[in-house]
């Protein structure tokens, strides 16, 4: 992400220097530069890179078929739960998971793709009333998907994803068009901040855990307040 939101920065440093013909936008992107250069130079001594590293090995281990099915067998005692409401949908999902690990098609250390296709199966399978509310986030057991754009739709529901990211889409959607039709009137803090929100959105699919902390959700709320009022100076 540093390494995105730098070379993001470098492209538009570069936009307004050839704009504006103004000397310090080439210097702003030197600078930039010069922290892309060395966040690639210091990456292989960084726990990222390690942490990578042991998720590469983890993904090379090849499991057997018995190795598998005792697998799936504690994955059914974990979450299966006499009683239970939905029981019968994740049964279904476990079924899919099942097909999914015995074709190869995922790996068991392949937390997300795992979380994606249960949660995804489970939602599927509900009725109705819970695809508007949502099938739950805390008794998934630890299935729980992480990337806030799909938790909010799938444990939460559509009430719950409309409440949730119904207004930073629509001031997303909106700074897109206004952007786009007065781009050379647009300045380079309403970018940043374009850019800031567009960040959120990728960290949030890719990695999750941004709109449903606190700590991440205050600085998008200053962000989307900040570009709300830029991009209505902008539309004006």
């Amino acid at each position: 992400i540093p390494v995105l939101v730098l070379s993001a920065q470098v492209v538009l440093e570069l936009f307004f220097a050839i704009k504006d013909k103004q000397r310090c936008h080439l210097f702003n992107a030197l600078i930039c530069g010069v922290c892309v250069a060395t966040c690639l130079a210091v990456y292989p001594i960084t726990p990222v890179y390690h942490n990578i590293g042991r998720n590469a090995d983890a993904l090379q281990r090849e499991y057997s078929d018995e190795e598998l099915a005792q697998f799936l067998a504690q994955e059914r005692e974990h979450h299966l739960s006499p009683g239970w409401k939905d029981r019968e949908w994740t049964e279904a999902a476990l079924e899919v998971m099942e097909e999914k690990f015995l074709s190869r098609e995922v790996h068991p250390s392949e937390m997300r793709k795992r979380q994606f296709y249960f949660n995804t199966t489970k939602f599927d399978a509900a009725p109705m009333i819970y695809k508007v509310f949502g099938i739950g986030y805390i008794n998934q057991n630890g299935m729980s998907i992480e990337r806030d754009i799909l938790c909010a739709l799938l444990n939460f529901g559509i009430f719950g994803f409309l409440l949730i990211l119904l207004r930073p889409l629509l001031i997303w959607f909106r700074s897109v068009f206004w952007i786009l039709r007065k781009l050379f009137k647009t300045d380079l803090t309403t970018l940043c901040l374009f850019e800031g929100l567009s960040t959120f959105f990728f960290i949030s699919f890719y990695a999750g855990y941004t709109f449903l902390f606190t700590q991440f959700s205050i600085f998008l709320t200053v962000i989307m307040c900040l570009l709300h009022h830029r991009i209505d100076k902008l539309a004006n």
